[in-house]
């Protein structure tokens, strides 16, 4: 949670919402709802929150004029920037503190990890 002190005034879903308009913009409402696993009204009121934090863009979708569609704001962006920024230097100094042999023994553990959730 320490990677997340440069980053306080979002709350964790807030930054969720970033992640995966970021990574899947543009997105709809309810897409976006499914994808935090939060009703429409809920996303809705949190869409709300960071549009008028100015970190979401709000604007018609290309394929329908009835529909929204959710982007990041160039500050959204530079948010989403920053915690990353922030995690990376974290792990980082994390990594730096364990032995060779421990990291070896990371990654290993991982590559199996990853390997069992592709099955």
């Amino acid at each position: 949670m320490e990677a997340l002190a440069g980053t306080r005034d979002l709350s964790l879903l807030q930054m969720r919402l970033l992640l995966v308009v970021d990574r899947h913009a543009p997105l709809n409402l309810s897409a976006l709802a499914e994808r935090l696993d939060q009703s429409i009204p809920s996303a809705s009121r949190l869409v709300d929150r960071l549009v008028d934090a100015g970190l979401v863009r709000r604007m018609p979708a290309p394929h329908s004029r009835r529909e929204i569609a959710l982007t990041l704001t160039g500050k959204g962006s530079r948010a989403l920037s920053r915690l990353r920024q922030i995690r990376e230097r974290a792990i980082a100094d994390v990594l730096s503190r364990m032995t060779p042999a421990d990291r070896l023994a990371l990654v290993s553990g991982l590559t199996a990890f990853a390997t069992a959730a592709d099955d």
